[in-house]
């Protein structure tokens, strides 16, 4: 799943050498052109891959990426990889919010949250165990793909995950369309579980 270094990957292909960037004052500036649409997810990962940062964008052409760096931040990082998760030819929002949460430690894997066109909530799964996986029915029977969940539009537009490492108690927030007004919560105990959906409470 990791490429040694950086694979092609729309503008994030080249790193660039320059004495002066963005007016920061650097002799020897080397960075990786970043160019995404939309927000930006990152976590620092757990387990044996705990100085590596994440990044989960949705890059120009519309697929959902991932972009590897480690070693800490960028002042002591590099950028190690960059994969698509979600090609473009799927049903993604243009501009999509994007959360993205680890499973357990880094080792175990991640999930990462979008919307379709029609707002309505996407999973991307990746384990150890099994891989990358989205979509509904045999694709991903356990991604919140499967219980149609839709996402309000305009400034309401948002998306938060977590999820427990102790217990692996799974969180997805937005605001739904149909409980306007403030923010619910899709959770899963574990992937036997169901989803199950549950406003702000008091």
């Amino acid at each position: 799943m990791i490429a040694s270094k950086v694979v092609a990957l729309v503008a994030f292909a080249v790193s660039v050498h320059a004495a002066s960037v963005g007016g920061f004052n650097t002799t020897s500036a080397d960075f990786v052109p970043f160019l995404a649409m939309g927000q930006v997810a990152a976590v620092e990962l757990f387990g044996s891959r705990n100085t590596q940062t994440r990044l989960i964008a949705q890059d120009l052409n519309g697929a959902i990426a991932q972009y590897g760096i480690v070693n800490g931040p960028f002042t002591t990082g590099q950028t190690q990889f960059g994969s698509i998760l979600v090609p473009a030819t799927e049903d993604i929002l243009h501009g999509t919010p994007i959360a993205f949460t680890a499973i357990g430690n880094a080792d175990q894997g991640f999930h990462v949250y979008f919307l379709s066109s029609s707002n309505r909530l996407r999973e991307y799964k990746w384990t150890a165990t099994v891989g990358g996986r989205y979509g509904s029915g045999t694709q991903c029977p356990e991604c919140i793909d499967n219980m149609g969940y839709t996402v309000a539009t305009g400034s309401n537009q948002w998306l938060y995950a977590l999820e427990n490492p102790t217990t692996n108690v799974l969180r997805v927030g937005f605001v739904s369309p149909g409980i306007p007004g403030t923010i619910v919560e899709a959770v899963k105990v574990n992937d036997a579980s169901p989803w199950q959906l549950a406003p702000l409470p008091n």
